[in-house]
């Protein structure tokens, strides 16, 4: 199945708030093209759809409940809305020639599919008022002219009499009482298939990414006749077999039907967390029952405030989401920070991490962490959620037999340039950091194969079983990462945020813990000291570290190049175990990142000799750190950059006294880096006692202590923000 990157430089996704579905656009833009922009976005980073039977999904996904499929099929004959061809509504549709318009063809569906839910019966002879009502081709209200919503072909909203129904989300945001979603297709060839694929993973984005209440979701995707029923959660996504809905109305009355009447939980609902008006906005209420600080259980409400977090992106995945929030019972509404995250089920969580790590600590010690207000594991009616265990009733649903949505095959849009073409020559590496600018475009084909399902676990590619995970921080701070992006940061600012966290490293150590995620996100400033976060793949060193562990971890720029590489660097035989030395490598590339991807906005910026460094400086940060990943690239540069002598040959002299420190500094911890991982690979495999010297990290830290003076501080702006100062002073010269 081919999926056509965009050739826009536009990034739709990022026009999208946090709470909306909003493309922004010239009136003369086409709305389509970001349609198809961002519907790839949702698309390109997933490799496969397993492929399951439709009774399958139907027995064991579909919500349970007590629905009379021929009672109902009587009451819809007598409706005269089945008949025994098929429904009445869409006789046309399998005489269709397939030149017909989407909406000419399936805008009865949205009366047929209603006529269901109204003559639905139950075998206990109960009736029950709906939860849902289908809409096709719903009008997500524009907010301007020239801002416009984009939505399914159809799909099931909240009743109005319903509970969860929100008119303020209406007025505000569709997505918000949205449940699930079809889309249709007039023909039933691989084409149609592959818009539809298209059109519905973009849709379960939204549903997960927008809604922050969404565990999973459903969807159905239509060709002419040709129904497939779906299914995402943060672990995977599958569809069933193809059946025809006219000639089998017997399984859509059962879809259309359980989804219907079932409740907000059945339909992927977290019934944790609540929908509010705040005053002018919409907003969340989170409810968390898991141990406070002095290791009770505990039951609190906690109200977003807003988010520290850029918005998930992608439909599976950890769908990370950090909130600045305050305790509903606290009086003086002290902020806090809450973090929701899908935690892969096998590793420790985070607070117990931290916990083991702080064992015997002093209170210095423990102030180079956040302090756990509350943490614990999300509980749906009395049940962990987990993804294999609860969402998944303890099925693994094979990857072996999908959709494919990739390919070994590539080839360059007609008019690519031959640089692009051979920076993006075939290599599982590549593909996996494929970066939509390049006019590429995967070429795949469909394969079905139908395996079956067992609660046997399976090997998985990409994801593996999750839990839902809380946990609540007291400090709210900043981090590196952000103040940098708002020019907020010293010289000094680093020089802190580098210390304390090796000094945290150092606390990490005692334990036998490594914390494989050193990155400037991962530092939190926090009045005027940093403290070290995201612990969710620290693990203890050692022989029998397990093979999920093995896996490559780490923000990609800050990222030892062992660790990228996953192989020892004396010997490719010997996979790489994290080690000390690799946190200490990403503490190094924060410091390269500091000097070489920001610069003094104090100096003379018009001088001739400072532009020429300027621009100097900018190119060694774009070549170090460059926007498009290119791992066997990168793989080989940064190697060269630690092992070898690449660094001491940059362009130190034009840099200020104080950063002309800072570089000779980073030049000593490379060269003791250096010195430190080809002792240690001497011999293989690694022997700990390399690292078991109590000085270990104090000799790291020393190098700094050269740095230790306020009056010899720097302005460090981004490069980006130094050129907009240089612009602005140009254009003050005229």
């Amino acid at each position: 199945m081919g999926l056509d990157s965009p050739i826009s430089n536009v990034q739709s996704r990022e026009l999208d708030s946090d709470v909306d579905s909003l493309l922004e656009c010239d009136e003369e833009t086409d709305l389509d093209k970001f349609h198809s922009d961002a519907m790839w976005h949702a698309v390109k980073e997933l490799r496969n759809v397993p492929i399951v039977s439709v009774d399958f999904m139907l027995d064991n996904f579909l919500p349970t409940l007590c629905i009379d499929v021929q009672a109902t099929k009587d009451s819809l004959k007598r409706a005269d809305t089945l008949s025994e061809s098929g429904w009445r509504e869409l006789y046309d549709i399998t005489s269709a020639r397939g030149d017909e318009t989407e909406a000419a063809m399936f805008s009865p569906m949205e009366k047929m599919q209603n006529s269901i839910i109204a003559c639905t019966k139950f075998s206990d002879g109960v009736s029950r008022p709906p939860s849902l009502r289908m809409t096709t081709y719903p009008t997500f209200t524009p907010i301007t002219r020239k801002v416009a919503r984009i939505g399914p072909n159809a799909c099931a909203q909240f009743d109005a009499e319903y509970t969860l129904y929100h008119q303020d989300a209406i007025a505000e945001n569709s997505w918000l009482n949205t449940v699930y979603v079809e889309e249709y297709q007039t023909g039933c060839s691989e084409t149609n298939l592959k818009k539809n694929v298209q059109k519905l993973l973009w849709s379960f984005e939204r549903l997960m990414n927008v809604d922050h209440r969404r565990r999973f979701a459903f969807g159905t995707t239509v060709e002419k006749t040709n129904m497939r029923f779906w299914f995402c959660c943060r672990h995977i996504i599958f569809a069933t077999q193809p059946f025809d809905f006219m000639k089998e109305p017997d399984r859509y009355i059962k879809i259309i039907s359980s989804l219907a009447y079932a409740s907000p939980t059945q339909l992927g609902y977290d019934p944790n967390v609540e929908l509010i008006r705040e005053a002018d906005h919409l907003t969340w209420r989170i409810t968390i029952q898991g141990e406070n600080f002095d290791g009770q259980s505990d039951t609190k409400c906690y109200q977003v405030l807003g988010m520290l977090s850029a918005p998930p992106t992608k439909i599976c995945g950890r769908g990370t989401r950090i909130y600045k929030a305050y305790d509903i019972a606290d009086a003086s509404k002290r902020s806090v920070v809450l973090k929701d995250s899908w935690v892969d089920a096998d590793r420790a969580l985070e607070g117990d991490t931290l916990a083991t790590i702080l064992e015997g600590a002093s209170e210095d010690e423990r102030a180079l962490f956040l302090t756990v207000l509350q943490h614990g594991v999300v509980t749906i009616d009395g049940q962990e959620d987990r993804t294999r265990e609860l969402i998944l009733r303890g099925y693994d649903i094979s990857i072996n037999h999908y959709f494919s949505l990739s390919t070994s095959r590539w080839q360059p849009r007609p008019g690519a340039s031959p640089e692009a073409v051979k920076a993006f020559l075939p290599s599982a590496w590549e593909k996996m950091y494929f970066d939509p600018r390049h006019e590429m475009i995967y070429e795949a084909k469909i394969l079905e194969v139908h395996p079956t399902p067992s609660r046997k676990p399976q090997p998985s590619r990409r994801y593996r079983p999750q839990v839902h995970y809380r946990l609540v921080f007291q400090e709210l701070g900043v981090s590196l990462r952000d103040m940098s992006s708002k020019c907020e940061t010293k010289l000094s600012t680093f020089v802190t945020a580098i210390c304390d966290t090796i000094q945290a490293l150092g606390v990490m150590w005692r334990q036998r813990y490594v914390h494989r995620d050193i990155s400037p996100g991962n530092i939190i400033m926090y009045n005027g000291r940093a403290r070290l976060t995201d612990l969710e793949f620290a693990h203890q060193y050692g022989n029998d570290v397990k093979e999920y562990d093995h896996t490559r971890t780490g923000t990609y720029h800050f990222m030892s190049f062992e660790v990228l590489n996953k192989y020892c660097y004396r010997n490719l035989g010997f996979v790489v175990v994290p080690n000390p030395l690799h946190d200490m490598e990403s503490i190094w590339w924060i410091g390269v990142w500091a000097l070489f991807c920001h610069y003094s906005p104090n100096t003379a910026l018009l001088g001739s000799a400072v532009m020429d460094h300027i621009d100097c400086v900018r190119e060694i940060g774009e070549t170090v750190f460059p926007d498009v990943p290119n791992p066997l690239f990168d793989m080989r540069m940064r190697a060269d950059q630690v092992m070898e002598d690449c660094f001491s040959r940059y362009p130190w002299e034009g840099f200020t006294p104080p950063l002309q420190s800072f570089y000779h500094v980073l030049e000593q911890l490379r060269a003791e880096l250096c010195s430190r991982l080809k002792s240690s690979q001497a011999k293989l495999p690694v022997d700990i006692a390399h690292f078991t010297d109590p000085g270990f990290h104090n000799n790291f830290l020393r190098l700094f202590a050269v740095l230790n003076n306020p009056a010899g501080d720097e302005d460090l702006w981004t490069m980006d923000a130094i050129w907009d100062k240089q612009e602005a002073l140009l254009g003050g010269q005229f």
